[in-house]
């Protein structure tokens, strides 16, 4: 579970990385040529790669300071931390419901914002997430459903040699009563 933290935190870095060595080697006069994109989240602390290596204990408490977002930063905080591969699945759903519903993203991924491609990002992994949950919720239900089954089967089994251990009783002392009884002699 670390390791995906890890992996996750280097993707962040990854990703705005890429955006600032684009922005560095864009010439100026094509940046004078372009309009300035507004990009509404700002990527420049490190609260979002903090977010995917807190703790489940830090996690909760930075959750409960963000319970009741009341803009932007805080909306998209709050689908960060609830999106991690110990998130069950109502929170993934959450953190899906804010990120599509209530983060300002163009949708196209053509205007420049590095907090569009991670908020992408994001939500791509948080709707894997739910799918791997999903699945394993499937497979835990088959698992239980067998063994139901087993448990089922189990207890037939035990009648079954109940009867055979009843049977065989029965053929011994059949067997036991015949050795005892004499022959009868016929004049």
């Amino acid at each position: 579970m670390r390791l995906n933290a890890v992996f996750i935190s280097l993707m962040v870095l990854g990703l705005t990385a890429c955006g600032h060595y684009q922005k560095a080697s864009v010439p100026m006069s094509a940046v004078a040529d372009k309009p300035k994109v507004s990009c509404e989240i700002d990527l420049s602390s490190d609260d979002w790669i903090g977010a995917f290596l807190l703790s489940p204990e830090l996690r909760e408490e930075a959750l409960s300071t963000v319970e009741a977002p009341e803009n932007i930063q805080q909306i998209s905080l709050r689908a960060f931390l609830l999106t991690h591969s110990d998130a069950s699945y109502r929170d993934l759903r959450e953190a899906e419901d804010l990120i599509l519903n209530q983060l300002p993203l163009s949708g196209d991924g053509g205007n420049g914002c590095q907090s569009d491609e991670l908020i992408d990002y994001i939500l791509k992994l948080n709707q894997t997430l739910q799918k791997r949950k999903s699945a394993v919720v499937l497979l835990q239900r088959q698992v239980g459903e067998q063994r139901k089954t087993i448990e089922i089967q189990s207890a037939e089994n035990a009648e079954l040699e109940k009867k055979i251990e009843a049977l065989t009783n029965i053929e011994h002392r059949m067997k036991t009563r015949s050795v005892n009884v004499e022959p009868e002699v016929t004049p």
